[in-house]
């Protein structure tokens, strides 16, 4: 009997090697090649509107809130906010130089600078605008324009190039731990 046992596990083995190389070799690789292409989109220019938060005084500054809407299919970061063009628009006020309102040079950006696809994002630009120490009186009550310029670029993630714009919580150590140093 051991013979014929040794005689249908040598069959079976030959059998199964048989079967599984044949399957091995039993498909074909195929490959093949063509033209193709691609387009890069358009940027479409960020929509862009602000208006200062508080009533001027001599002296003091505002913040300005800045609206931002990105139609674009990529996210953007923005990268500088610009106020120029300062001017009185009030029909009403007459004698009120240009000049009273200004942009305030050196204004730290926003933190949160992130405009996600398709999206509106407002701005609060804190301390951006400021009336002089010492404006005319023709110019109570006056309404001031300007242009509000926004630079940005587009990214991937949101954040990527910016801090974090949370404060990470403090540690604080269980008294019995120092008690043992």
């Amino acid at each position: 009997m051991r013979k014929y046992t040794k005689r249908v596990a040598a069959l079976a083995t030959a059998g199964v090697v048989a079967a599984s190389g044949g399957a091995a070799w039993a498909f074909w690789t195929i490959s093949g090649s063509g033209e193709a292409s691609a387009k890069a989109g358009k940027v479409i220019s960020l929509k862009v509107s602000g208006s200062s938060i508080s009533a001027l005084v001599p002296g003091s500054r505002s913040d300005v809130k800045v609206t931002v809407t990105n139609e674009n299919k990529f996210p953007v970061l923005i990268t500088s906010i610009n106020f120029t063009g300062f001017a009185v628009v009030s029909k009403t006020t007459r004698n009120c130089p240009n000049n009273t309102v200004e942009a305030v040079p050196n204004a730290p950006l926003p933190t949160d600078l992130y405009v996600a696809p398709q999206s509106t994002k407002v701005l609060d630009y804190k301390d951006s605008v400021r009336m002089i120490a010492d404006p005319d009186d023709a110019c109570q009550e006056a309404d001031f324009g300007f242009k509000t310029t926004v630079g940005g670029k587009s990214t991937t993630a949101p954040q990527q190039d910016q801090p974090p714009t949370h404060n990470p919580p403090k540690v604080v150590q269980d008294p019995a731990d120092t008690a043992a140093e």
